[in-house]
Protein backbone atom coordinates (compact mmCIF):
# COMPACT_ATOMS: atom_id res chain seq x y z
CA UNK A 1 0.00 0.00 0.00
CA UNK A 2 2.61 2.50 0.95
CA UNK A 3 5.07 1.64 -2.29
CA UNK A 4 1.63 1.99 -4.27
CA UNK A 5 0.82 5.68 -2.44
CA UNK A 6 4.13 6.88 -3.92
CA UNK A 7 4.35 6.32 -7.63
CA UNK A 8 2.82 3.56 -9.98
CA UNK A 9 6.05 2.46 -10.64
CA UNK A 10 7.20 -1.59 -10.89
CA UNK A 11 7.36 -3.36 -7.75
CA UNK A 12 9.73 -6.24 -7.58
CA UNK A 13 9.97 -8.73 -5.03
CA UNK A 14 12.80 -10.99 -4.54
CA UNK A 15 11.96 -13.84 -2.74
CA UNK A 16 14.57 -16.48 -1.61
CA UNK A 17 13.05 -20.11 0.21
CA UNK A 18 9.58 -19.07 0.36
CA UNK A 19 8.10 -22.69 2.12
CA UNK A 20 4.93 -21.55 2.83
CA UNK A 21 3.30 -20.91 6.27
CA UNK A 22 -0.37 -20.75 7.19
CA UNK A 23 -2.95 -20.59 4.09
CA UNK A 24 -5.08 -17.59 5.63
CA UNK A 25 -1.96 -15.56 5.50
CA UNK A 26 -0.98 -16.41 2.18
CA UNK A 27 -4.20 -15.71 0.67
CA UNK A 28 -3.74 -12.36 2.54
CA UNK A 29 -0.69 -11.10 1.05
CA UNK A 30 -1.54 -12.79 -2.65
CA UNK A 31 -5.24 -10.84 -2.51
CA UNK A 32 -3.02 -7.58 -1.61
CA UNK A 33 -0.58 -8.17 -4.24
CA UNK A 34 -3.45 -9.08 -6.72
CA UNK A 35 -5.28 -5.03 -5.70
CA UNK A 36 -1.92 -3.51 -6.24
CA UNK A 37 -2.11 -0.82 -8.94
CA UNK A 38 1.69 -1.20 -9.63
CA UNK A 39 2.69 -3.84 -11.60
CA UNK A 40 4.72 -6.19 -9.93
CA UNK A 41 7.34 -8.37 -10.94
CA UNK A 42 8.03 -11.45 -8.06
CA UNK A 43 11.58 -13.08 -8.42
CA UNK A 44 12.11 -16.83 -7.01
CA UNK A 45 14.97 -17.85 -5.60
CA UNK A 46 16.07 -20.94 -3.84
CA UNK A 47 13.00 -23.40 -2.73
CA UNK A 48 9.70 -21.93 -3.76
CA UNK A 49 7.26 -24.29 -2.32
CA UNK A 50 3.50 -24.48 -0.75
CA UNK A 51 2.39 -20.78 -0.77
CA UNK A 52 4.87 -19.21 -2.01
CA UNK A 53 4.38 -21.20 -5.28
CA UNK A 54 0.67 -19.50 -5.03
CA UNK A 55 2.21 -16.31 -4.14
CA UNK A 56 4.35 -16.21 -7.21
CA UNK A 57 1.11 -16.46 -9.08
CA UNK A 58 -0.21 -12.85 -7.77
CA UNK A 59 2.99 -11.19 -9.95
CA UNK A 60 1.58 -9.60 -13.40
CA UNK A 61 1.45 -11.06 -16.82
CA UNK A 62 4.78 -11.42 -17.69
CA UNK A 63 6.40 -11.26 -14.20
CA UNK A 64 6.38 -14.75 -12.87
CA UNK A 65 10.56 -15.35 -12.72
CA UNK A 66 11.98 -18.53 -11.24
CA UNK A 67 15.92 -19.09 -10.60
CA UNK A 68 17.53 -21.62 -13.15
CA UNK A 69 18.78 -23.19 -9.51
CA UNK A 70 15.46 -22.61 -7.91
CA UNK A 71 13.56 -25.95 -6.32
CA UNK A 72 9.30 -25.54 -7.17
CA UNK A 73 6.40 -27.58 -4.86
CA UNK A 74 2.75 -27.34 -5.16
CA UNK A 75 0.59 -29.80 -2.39
CA UNK A 76 -2.87 -29.02 -0.99
CA UNK A 77 -1.02 -28.16 2.39
CA UNK A 78 -1.29 -30.02 5.94
CA UNK A 79 -3.90 -29.96 8.16
CA UNK A 80 -3.86 -30.82 11.75
CA UNK A 81 -6.97 -30.97 14.45
CA UNK A 82 -6.70 -29.57 17.99
CA UNK A 83 -9.86 -29.80 20.03
CA UNK A 84 -13.41 -31.16 19.75
CA UNK A 85 -15.23 -32.88 16.64
CA UNK A 86 -16.87 -29.75 15.53
CA UNK A 87 -13.85 -27.59 15.52
CA UNK A 88 -12.17 -30.64 13.26
CA UNK A 89 -14.95 -30.75 11.00
CA UNK A 90 -15.19 -27.20 10.46
CA UNK A 91 -11.41 -27.31 9.80
CA UNK A 92 -11.88 -29.69 7.29
CA UNK A 93 -15.03 -27.67 5.60
CA UNK A 94 -12.26 -24.35 5.48
CA UNK A 95 -9.54 -26.95 3.81
CA UNK A 96 -11.52 -28.16 0.88
CA UNK A 97 -12.47 -24.34 0.48
CA UNK A 98 -8.85 -23.07 0.61
CA UNK A 99 -7.81 -26.00 -1.63
CA UNK A 100 -10.57 -24.85 -4.24
CA UNK A 101 -9.07 -21.27 -4.54
CA UNK A 102 -5.37 -22.37 -4.56
CA UNK A 103 -6.54 -24.90 -7.65
CA UNK A 104 -8.53 -22.04 -9.20
CA UNK A 105 -5.47 -19.98 -8.91
CA UNK A 106 -2.86 -22.22 -10.59
CA UNK A 107 -5.34 -22.81 -12.98
CA UNK A 108 -6.01 -19.74 -14.18
CA UNK A 109 -2.02 -18.89 -14.47
CA UNK A 110 -0.97 -22.30 -16.27
CA UNK A 111 -3.68 -22.37 -18.57
CA UNK A 112 -1.89 -20.29 -20.87
CA UNK A 113 1.32 -22.66 -20.29
CA UNK A 114 2.80 -24.09 -23.11
CA UNK A 115 1.56 -27.87 -21.97
CA UNK A 116 -2.01 -26.72 -21.51
CA UNK A 117 -2.34 -24.74 -24.29
CA UNK A 118 -0.84 -26.77 -26.84
CA UNK A 119 -3.31 -29.10 -25.54
CA UNK A 120 -6.38 -26.78 -25.79
CA UNK A 121 -7.77 -27.30 -22.47
CA UNK A 122 -10.04 -25.64 -21.26
CA UNK A 123 -9.80 -24.02 -18.24
CA UNK A 124 -12.13 -26.86 -16.16
CA UNK A 125 -9.85 -29.29 -17.50
CA UNK A 126 -6.32 -27.68 -16.54
CA UNK A 127 -7.87 -27.35 -12.69
CA UNK A 128 -8.71 -31.52 -13.02
CA UNK A 129 -5.31 -31.67 -14.82
CA UNK A 130 -3.40 -30.41 -11.44
CA UNK A 131 -6.05 -31.47 -9.16
CA UNK A 132 -5.06 -34.80 -10.08
CA UNK A 133 -1.30 -34.85 -10.16
CA UNK A 134 -1.35 -32.93 -6.78
CA UNK A 135 -3.41 -36.45 -5.45
CA UNK A 136 -1.74 -38.49 -6.88
CA UNK A 137 1.95 -36.73 -5.72
CA UNK A 138 0.91 -35.34 -3.00
CA UNK A 139 4.30 -32.98 -2.96
CA UNK A 140 4.92 -32.43 -6.54
CA UNK A 141 8.25 -31.46 -7.39
CA UNK A 142 9.18 -29.69 -10.66
CA UNK A 143 12.09 -28.63 -12.18
CA UNK A 144 11.94 -24.79 -13.48
CA UNK A 145 11.90 -25.91 -17.05
CA UNK A 146 8.81 -27.77 -16.01
CA UNK A 147 7.46 -24.67 -14.16
CA UNK A 148 7.44 -22.50 -17.76
CA UNK A 149 6.21 -25.64 -19.81
CA UNK A 150 3.01 -25.95 -16.88
CA UNK A 151 2.69 -22.30 -16.83
CA UNK A 152 3.44 -21.87 -12.93
CA UNK A 153 6.33 -18.98 -14.06
CA UNK A 154 6.59 -16.67 -17.33
CA UNK A 155 10.52 -16.73 -17.54
CA UNK A 156 13.40 -18.66 -15.88
CA UNK A 157 16.17 -16.51 -15.19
Amino acid sequence: DYLNSINGKLITVKSINILGGDVGHGLAMYGAAKRSKSKITIECYGMTASFGSILLQAASDGCRLLSEYSDFMIHFGSISFDGDMLSAESAAASNKLWRNKMLNIYAERCINGEFFSKRKYSLSRVKGYLNLKMRNNSDWYLSPDECLEYGFCDKII
